[in-house]
């Protein structure tokens, strides 16, 4: 989720991560064309993103999990069943932050919505946070928090760039 304009970027390093614009991420190459589904709902308190049981691409394995911010500044990452075989779970501030790993698995939050921290999953490591939900709070008045439409336009983008990438997949066959 970012909060600038999109992110195509379909590689998940650390590197990466620290070197763009502000987000919340759940980031392994997801690919909702394929299976799964991809909703948003929201009201005047608060925008949430659902993805439920998405697959990694090409079309391995199923991940349900949702963010949802708050009109306070606070926002939540629910991990329920995550099969991703590489992931970031992360909260970046932009602007080029120095970030903090963290094992989210033995802190108890809730978390600082305006640091830069993450916890990265390399391939055949253990996700050990499913069933959980990270919560964030804001810890002063400089946080901006978008409108639910601004959010809403990002989600149909993604959706519709998954969309594409299926179309290309198949054109190339």
């Amino acid at each position: 989720m970012t909060f600038e304009s999109g992110f195509v970027d379909w590689s998940h390093t650390v590197d990466e991560f620290l070197d763009e614009q502000a987000r919340i991420a759940v980031w392994a190459d997801f690919n909702s064309a394929s299976s799964g589904t991809v909703t948003t709902s929201g009201d005047s308190n608060s925008f949430s993103i659902n993805f439920s049981e998405v697959p990694t691409y090409p079309s391995e394995g199923s991940n349900t999990f949702g963010i949802t911010l708050f009109s306070d500044g606070s926002f939540d990452i629910t991990l329920e069943t995550m099969s991703a075989e590489s992931l970031l779970i992360s909260i970046f501030a932009g602007g080029g932050t120095t970030g903090t790993a963290v094992d989210f698995s033995t802190l108890t939050g809730p978390f600082d919505s305006t640091s830069t921290i993450y916890e990265r999953f390399p391939y055949g490591s253990p996700l050990d946070i499913q069933n959980r939900t990270l919560h964030f709070e804001r810890s002063d008045d400089n946080v901006v928090v978008p409108e639910p439409e601004t959010m809403t336009i990002f989600a149909l983008g993604l959706i519709g760039m998954a969309v594409s990438r299926k179309k290309k997949l198949v054109l190339n066959r």
